[in-house]
């Protein structure tokens, strides 16, 4: 599954290009009309000008400019679909011909991206495409069971969606690459639809996506393989995937970690139909088996795994690893680069979890190079890393002060050859030494040491992914006779960029504070407050303690606190002040994803605690 792209309502961006002109226009109103199942900015198969043949290119990027892969991208209502490469490329290869056509995108972790290109030439790039993520992904629609069928020259699908924050406003299937849909309607508990299979379809199988868009502009996504059926055929074979591939997978829990993405890397190796190989991802059982006993990775062999054809034309495949084991079950549906010298294989990703018994979905990339591995050079540069610790069973309650959980901090280094050459914390510690180490070049797997200012020692089991730029993993604190339990995720940046800017404070932040000092001690409140683009508190509420915000500011600060994310700050209202990371306090920071907001606060009233926040979007 995949899911969820956003543009801000009444954007209007124009690109020029060398004798192109595409306007591309970005709303958020109407509803979503996917590929083929649309009548409405159809090809304008009435012009004058003689219909050319030719292809649409362009690069999907996030909003701090990272490229983003395995979206699914819809030019025109008689036109085909594309997947997005590791560089965010994508490229529609059959007949697009002059007019205005509808431009989709849909992938996870982002809000539907709805707009029109206007083809003057045949070949026409709408250049690079930047997207904003959702912040609040457990609100999204969810597909619970999504099936289709080819039956007598049809495709038929049938669907069951929880519809999430927001009523249901369009649902619809495509099939990929071929620009042919419908709409789904609902029929009695579920969603049903159905279009003819057209008689170019490769075959002997076809991947059909599933679309469903909320009021809000979240979108769901799903996919399924149809039976067998006989096609037209095409270059692609079981054997032209056959060989050694490396990479990473990704997928998005919905539940208590919304909006946190999970991640493994694998190498594999496809012969023939068959898959053997290993798939890696940090261990979190670790958080709450603090016995020394329980390994920092889980770690699987696939000596069983498979590989099936599904578009002889258009080079889909499947992957099916761990298919007998319910802990961590691992289905990939991608797409071959090449028919001939294929290097890449991407696309999208379930993967079954046994504890929530859920199937979450996301994205995976591998690169066909038996001699692909991770270095402790790619550990170079600079990282900003964000540390969690959960209060659970692990991280037990008689933790007291700097690291008694649950809270969250940053951490801001400069590496070199795996050495830490300097670093600081929003606890307001700085590190005075550390290392990396690889553990495994094969899988990305990486060990690290710092040791703070505090005399706290931090040591990290990490994966570092595909693209050599995000790491993701457990820790261990060890503080005097204190012992804790967390996880981290961080992002490589250059040596003196600045990650974090005020204008990212713009938007709305739910969540809940708790008083652990004071003559209210113990008392929970839910809370919720917006800021605009200079930081300012424009509206809000903090339980009993500000019934109406109506001001106050945060702003990033305190020592590299533009690497490190530290920010303070205070809500007002009603005689009231809640104070972001007042004097003497553990301080405040941002996420490293820009997603979570949390510290320690005091109030006038003369209590303390620590509040906790994630970013949700609301249009108003």
């Amino acid at each position: 599954m995949l899911g969820l792209t956003e543009e801000k309502s009444s954007r209007a961006i124009k690109l020029l290009l060398i004798n192109l002109t595409v306007l591309f226009l970005v709303f958020s109103g109407p509803a979503c009309k996917f590929g083929g199942s649309s009548s409405s900015g159809s090809d304008d198969s009435s012009s004058s000008v003689a219909p050319s043949e030719g292809e649409v290119t362009g690069q999907l990027l996030d909003e701090n400019g990272n490229p983003i892969a395995g979206a699914t991208v819809v030019i025109g209502a008689n036109s085909p679909c594309d997947i997005s490469d590791d560089n965010g490329n994508f490229r529609i290869k059959d007949r697009v011909v002059n007019g205005t056509h509808p431009f989709y995108v849909v992938t996870d972790g982002f809000r539907t991206l709805d707009g029109a290109a206007v083809v003057v030439n045949g070949n026409v790039s709408v250049g690079k495409v930047k997207i904003e993520g959702i912040k609040d992904v457990g609100n999204a629609p969810h597909f619970s069971d999504f099936l289709a069928i080819v039956e007598n020259n049809k495709v038929k699908v049938t669907a069951t969606i929880d519809k999430g924050a927001d009523e249901l406003v369009d649902i619809r299937a495509e099939m990929l690459s071929y620009g042919v849909g419908a709409v789904l309607t609902k029929q009695g508990d579920v969603y049903k639809g159905e279009f003819d299979l057209p008689a170019e379809a490769g075959g002997p199988r076809a991947i059909i996506m599933g679309f469903a868009r909320d009021a809000d502009n979240r979108i769901s996504t799903a996919a399924d393989i149809t039976n067998e059926f006989t096609g037209a055929g095409g270059s692609y074979a079981l054997q032209t995937i056959n060989g050694t591939y490396s990479g990473s997978i990704g997928f998005h829990p919905r539940d208590k970690d919304r909006g946190f993405e999970h991640r493994g890397n694998a190498k594999l190796v496809f012969n023939n139909g068959d898959a053997t190989g290993t798939y890696v991802e940090p261990n979190y059982a670790l958080l709450v088996k603090h016995n020394g006993s329980v390994e920092p990775f889980k770690q699987k062999t696939s000596s069983d795994g498979k590989v099936q054809l599904i578009d002889a034309l258009k080079g889909f495949y499947r992957v099916v690893l761990f298919d007998g084991d319910e802990d961590r079950r691992v289905k990939m549906l991608g797409k071959l680069n090449s028919a001939t010298n294929p290097t890449d294989f991407y696309g999208l990703t379930r993967v079954f979890d046994k504890s929530k018994n859920k199937f979450y979905g996301g994205r995976f990339h591998l690169k066909n190079n038996a001699s692909f591995e991770w270095g402790i050079g790619d550990m170079a540069k600079a990282w900003t890393i964000s540390n969690f610790l959960p209060e659970d069973e692990g991280n037990s309650n008689s933790i007291s002060g700097t690291y008694k959980p649950p809270f969250q901090y940053n951490v801001a280094v400069n590496v070199e050859a795996g050495v830490v050459l300097a670093g600081n914390c929003t606890l307001g510690t700085t590190v005075l030494s550390g290392s990396y180490i690889v553990l495994d070049s094969t899988l990305g797997k990486y060990q690290g040491t710092l040791t703070m200012s505090d005399g706290a020692t931090f040591t990290y089991w990490f994966i570092v992914g595909f693209k050599k730029m995000a790491m993701f993993g457990v820790k261990k604190i060890v503080s005097g006779a204190i012992t804790a339990y967390g996880i981290n995720w961080g992002h490589k940046r250059e040596v003196g960029q600045d990650w974090f800017k005020t204008a990212y404070l713009k938007g709305w932040f739910f969540g809940y504070y708790k008083i652990t000092s004071g003559p209210n001690i113990g008392s929970i409140g839910l809370m919720h407050f917006k800021m605009n683009e200079n930081g300012e508190v424009l509206t809000g509420k903090v339980g009993t303690i500000i019934s109406s915000v109506t001001g106050g500011s945060l702003s990033f600060t305190g020592t590299n606190s533009t690497y490190t994310g530290q920010l303070a700050g205070t809500l007002t209202g009603n005689s009231a002040t809640f104070t972001i990371a007042p004097a003497s306090s553990r301080n405040a920071s941002m996420g490293v994803y820009l997603q979570r907001l949390l510290g320690d606060f005091s109030d006038s009233s003369g209590n303390s605690g620590y509040f906790f926040t994630h970013r949700v979007h609301k249009s108003n």
